[in-house]
């Protein structure tokens, strides 16, 4: 949902609530001039506080999983509610308006009155109105990002040889290649496991990390045939958790933006990639110096489609940061599988 159709829905909603509210009172009670003081002291209470949870509380602590400090903030701000309320009826009111709205009521019936008939129910409904945004933005961002995927996906393919065509003519060229040089064939039969990988790998929503990990290392396998003795580029992959699963070709970018635009014939100020993988977590990092002619463009296409991925596939649970210098480049990408 559209920050301004999400505006209009809340407007529309506290409109009605209050307008029911007041409604139900009315009938009941009828009306006096004091109510109108006492509308707008519930009022601010019950939206102060619906929105310090929904705009606050919920995001940072309930969707980021920081259970300590959620069990902390959230009885601490239901408590806010009968709080305020009593500064602005009991306190405000009688300095400024001369009256106020309990009559000699103990701490405990004001508390109950205003936490479980008031300030629970206020809190219940930030909660299940921020659970229902919350699946609604995931849904439309999955919308979203099959869209994507299958507009993609026919780009690819209608800009390509047939895959079974291609696979067949570098099964040939291998086994060609085999006679005249084992080395030639071999890189031909990485190129050729990185095609179909990445053609296989663009239909499915997640892949193993070990096998993203297998597609950098044919990708730098053939580049290092490629410039023998002139590509000096470190790679480690760490962790005992790389059959967890990630978005499909989300590292390779990274490889192709530092192999593209940095320096990679130094053997003294080589490329380093790092990734490390933990249940649940991963750290991917990289450092390059970039070459004299290449200083103005170090970044491009494929780094603004990883950033648009991860907004789609993983939005709240990653941390992308790209400090580009004048001599050298930094990524260091953080993500909460």
């Amino acid at each position: 949902m559209k920050p301004s159709k999400r505006t209009l829905w809340h407007i529309a909603a506290w409109a009605l609530y209050l307008l029911y509210q007041e409604m139900e009172e009315f009938i009941r009670e009828g009306w006096e001039d004091k109510d109108l003081a006492y509308f707008f002291s519930m009022s601010i209470t019950r939206i102060l506080i619906f929105y310090l949870f929904y705009s606050l509380i919920w995001p940072r602590f309930l969707q980021a999983g920081r259970w300590p400090l959620l069990l902390l903030l959230a009885p601490l701000g239901i408590l806010l509610f009968p709080a305020l309320r009593y500064a602005i009826e009991e306190v405000a009111y009688p300095a400024l308006l001369g009256f106020g709205n309990y009559k000699d009521p103990t701490v405990a019936s004001y508390l109950r009155d205003n936490l479980f008939w008031r300030a629970l129910p206020i809190t219940a409904a930030s909660l299940i109105v921020y659970l229902l945004e919350q699946r609604w933005e995931a849904q439309r961002r999955h919308r979203e990002l099959l869209k994507e995927k299958t507009a993609s996906e026919l780009a690819f393919l209608r800009s390509q040889l047939n895959p079974h065509f291609l696979f067949n003519t570098l099964s040939y060229l291998h086994t060609e290649a085999i006679r005249v040089s084992p080395a030639l064939a071999d890189t031909v039969l990485e190129l050729s496991d990185m095609l179909r990988y990445s053609l296989h790998s663009a239909r499915k929503e997640r892949a193993p990390i070990d096998e993203e990990v297998r597609l950098v290392h044919n990708y730098l396998a053939i580049f290092e045939k490629r410039f023998k003795g002139r590509f000096f580029v470190q790679f480690t992959a760490q962790g005992q958790a790389l059959s967890q699963k990630v978005e499909p070709l989300l590292l390779i970018p990274f490889f192709e933006n530092a192999f593209k635009h940095g320096l990679t014939s130094d053997p003294e100020r080589p490329a380093r990639f790092r990734l490390k993988v933990e249940p649940g977590r991963m750290h991917f990092s990289s450092f390059n110096y970039i070459r004299a002619k290449e200083k103005d463009a170090a970044g491009g296409i494929g780094l603004e489609n990883v950033k648009r991925r991860l907004e789609l596939c993983y939005p709240g649970r990653y941390n992308l940061a790209i400090v580009e210098n004048k001599d050298t480049f930094k990524v260091d990408l953080k993500l909460k599988l």
